[in-house]
């Protein structure tokens, strides 16, 4: 997955995790089904360290 794929889709990312306290594994199932972003759960691991 390339830096400017988690750019486009930032803030709804940090939206589910951080305002909406979704768990990881939630924050994927959404990003998945409803707009087709795919990453495992180290690659959500590495982003939530940024």
């Amino acid at each position: 997955m390339d830096s400017s794929a988690w750019e486009y889709h930032k803030e709804t990312i940090r939206d589910l995790y951080l305002v909406k306290n979704k768990t990881t594994k939630k924050v994927m199932e959404v990003m998945d089904s409803e707009y087709n972003f795919k990453a495992d759960i180290k690659q959500y691991g590495r982003w939530f360290k940024k």
